[in-house]
């Protein structure tokens, strides 16, 4: 599916996306066990098995 037939005309995705917890954090009290280094490491040895 190309990106002109996923999104209407005029759609503008935005250029940078920066992730932020901090809401979550505050209406649940969760946090995360892992860090996105560790994450990706393990998604890599998993994609290399």
């Amino acid at each position: 599916m190309s990106y002109e037939e996923a999104y209407a005309p005029g759609f503008e995705d935005m250029e940078r996306r920066v992730p932020n917890i901090t809401r979550i954090k505050a209406l649940t009290g969760w946090v995360p066990t892992r860090n996105l280094e560790t994450i990706i490491k393990d998604l890599v040895e998993y994609l290399k098995n």
